[in-house]
């Protein structure tokens, strides 16, 4: 499988006639590569979201296509990523151009260029951008994934407020049936097809599960590395209970499930494989990348404050206890440093203390300052 940020060519996009879609609604195009290298890896990105249906589907069909919106990061990877997405973006706009006078017949003479057909370009790359309520979004893409309608035990649909006061229903979470993995048992046979018998002298038995489900996309659970930094990933994992054991059948056997889409958190770590499949025109147009494999991992884990060599102990010996906050509340005055301020606390410069010397008196004052202690002595004798 080739990467899309070292084997994406733009020159090689061949876009075919645009064909009415099934019910009347729009058109699309299927895209082809003059060198036949239609299937590209992705870098691993960011879940934006769970897998969803589009904004405005909230029954399912055969034809419900599902949507994972991947964010893009600021690394060097993601902008070469996006440097190619830019391409075959350009690629798009100029096929449409050159097609303008059959894609928009009455409208063909006002394109002078390229540029004119920017206000009704989707781009496949969506640009960041700052929520009503505050909130910075990354950009980010959006891979299509097909056939995962009979998947869906059920969508949970809920009432919004849109902007312009009106109301719409949308999708806010699909709930994924489990897709149990079958099996067979089978007889284990040597190298001549002849059973190998076990010790009681009965045929030694083994599990045989059957392929991955067809037309599905593929889904990988990422479990770590090897050795030689190899990524190591299954398709199946175990069911378990509510209370964490292990699902067993009639025989014993631990039940199975293939990995999907329920697989996918926010948040989630995602390398998908995808095919640049198709472009679409309704009142605007762009690009439709699909997705049919992908390698899931968990999100990565929330960096938590911890001291090296510390030990923590949850009952603490009573005589260290009480003898720490002893030490605590009988805390000697010490002289110290005076703190230093943080950069971003003003501090009010201190003034001067300036001594003023007292005001005189009048002549007046101190006269009967003088004589008060006289008149007090008087009156004591009398």
């Amino acid at each position: 499988m080739s990467r899309f940020v070292s084997h994406f060519k733009p020159e090689n996009v061949q876009v075919q006639p645009l064909t009415l879609n099934p019910g009347g609604k729009g058109k699309t195009a299927w895209v082809n590569m003059k060198d036949n290298v239609n299937l590209f890896q992705g870098e691993d990105f960011k879940a934006s979201f769970s897998v969803k249906p589009g904004m405005n589907e909230t029954k399912l069909s055969s034809f419900t296509k599902m949507n994972l919106t991947l964010q893009i990061g600021d690394g060097a990877e993601h902008q070469s990523f996006v440097d190619k997405a830019r391409q075959l973006e350009s690629a798009v706009v100029k096929h449409f151009f050159e097609k303008k006078n059959q894609v928009w017949p009455d409208k063909a003479k006002f394109f002078s260029d390229e540029s004119a057909l920017m206000g009704m370009f989707n781009p496949f790359v969506k640009e960041g951008k700052m929520s009503a309520d505050g909130k910075s979004y990354k950009p980010s893409f959006t891979l299509k994934l097909e056939n995962l309608a009979d998947c869906v035990d059920r969508l949970v649909v809920e009432t919004k407020d849109k902007a312009d006061g009106t109301k719409e229903e949308q999708v806010t979470e699909v709930l994924w049936k489990n897709s149990i993995v079958k099996y067979k048992m089978e007889a284990v046979v040597d190298e001549s097809r002849r059973p190998v018998l076990d010790e009681s002298g009965k045929p030694k038995m083994k599990i045989v599960y059957e392929g991955y489900p067809e037309k599905l996309p593929k889904f990988f659970l990422h479990l770590g590395q090897d050795e030689n930094g190899g990524d190591i990933v299954t398709q199946k994992i175990e069911v378990k209970r509510d209370d964490g054991t292990n699902l067993v059948d009639s025989n014993g056997i631990k039940v199975k499930r293939w990995v999907g889409p329920q697989d996918i958190k926010v948040g989630s770590v995602v390398r998908p494989a995808f095919r640049i499949k198709k472009v679409y025109l309704v009142q605007s147009f762009g690009i439709h990348a699909f997705a049919e494999a992908m390698i899931i991992k968990p999100p990565p884990p929330r960096e938590v404050a911890e001291f090296s060599n510390v030990k923590i102990v949850d009952e603490a010996d009573p005589y260290l206890a009480a003898k720490a906050v002893s030490a605590l509340e009988n805390v000697a005055t010490v002289d110290a440093a005076p703190q230093e301020a943080d950069d971003d606390i003003p501090i009010p410069e201190e003034k001067e203390e300036v001594k003023e010397e007292p005001k005189r008196k009048s002549e007046k004052i101190e006269k009967e300052e003088k004589e008060e202690p006289k008149k007090k002595k008087k009156k004591t004798e009398e």
